[in-house]
């Protein structure tokens, strides 16, 4: 929990508290580079050639790699974070924000 919101725990301001966005995972998961290496400037990398010969950007294919592999480590941290909010706010409604789809399957 970042350290704003720690330093509103015991203090009035918790329990008046009653709504917490809460947006998760982008920094976690690497996503300014994934748009940009994938989505924005894919060109702009060496090319990786793929079984069926369908190319991709090497740094994309690296980056997509990375995420596949911390994808349960960020679950887990988020779905602390977000019981540790619960808990320490135990009035607020917690709404949860998330990213845009970008890309069809």
């Amino acid at each position: 929990v970042l350290p704003e919101v720690e330093n509103l725990i015991g203090t009035p301001y918790a329990a008046q508290t009653d709504l917490i966005v809460y947006s998760a995972g982008g920094n976690d998961a690497a996503f300014a580079d994934i748009v940009t290496h994938c989505l924005a400037w894919p060109d702009k990398d060496k090319v990786k050639t793929l079984a069926g010969g369908r190319q991709i950007s090497e740094n994309c294919y690296n980056l997509l790699g990375y995420l596949k592999g911390m994808v349960p480590m960020i679950i887990e941290r988020n779905r602390a974070n977000v019981i540790n909010l619960l808990t320490r706010f135990p009035n607020a409604k917690l709404v949860l924000d998330g990213y845009p789809m970008l890309v069809g399957k």
